[in-house]
């Protein structure tokens, strides 16, 4: 089990990283695809190969993906995840208002949950959205993802934060 978990792990963070800070969805899609059919049962595998799928304009195989996640057997900061992820999916079929509402929600959570990297992260992603889309909320939204990021002082994020 312990080996499988550390498999699962590499397959996630590389397709973490070639999606959020390389915006390479299809290395991300491949890398995750690669992976063994017991790996891809897993929350981590679902919920970033839902996200790749929806960001690169495939938003029904995205969301039929996004579905396959059983609700019941997560953590609390995996439903947090999912939230985000969830209105990353109501901002790509126009309904910002709701998505943006998860977003929020999303992050508040893992702010209460100690997870500051997660919420800056959700923050980002939020902040791409709105300014994706041309919101009047963008500044606002870029101002509060850069803010979060800051205060972690780590390199990764630091980059990202750049791109806003």
């Amino acid at each position: 089990m312990t080996r499988f978990i550390i498999v699962l792990r590499r397959y996630a963070s590389a397709s973490h990283i070639a999606a959020t800070y390389l915006e390479d969805d299809g290395k991300a899609i491949g890398i995750l695809t690669g992976s063994t059919p017991a790996q891809q049962d897993h929350f981590l595998f679902n919920n970033n190969l839902a996200f790749c799928l929806i960001r690169s304009g495939e938003v029904e195989p995205g969301i039929r993906q996004l579905a396959k996640i059983d609700v019941s057997s997560l953590s609390n900061r995996e439903k947090l995840v999912l939230l985000a992820t969830r209105g990353f999916v109501l901002f790509r079929t126009g309904n910002a208002d709701e998505g943006r509402r998860l977003y929020i929600n999303a992050i508040d959570g893992l702010l209460q949950s100690n997870d500051a990297e997660s919420a800056a992260l959700a923050a980002y992603f939020l902040a791409r959205e709105e300014k994706r889309i041309g919101s009047e909320l963008a500044k606002l939204r870029i101002d509060e993802a850069k803010s979060r990021i800051e205060r972690l002082n780590q390199p990764l994020l630091d980059f990202l934060a750049k791109k806003l």
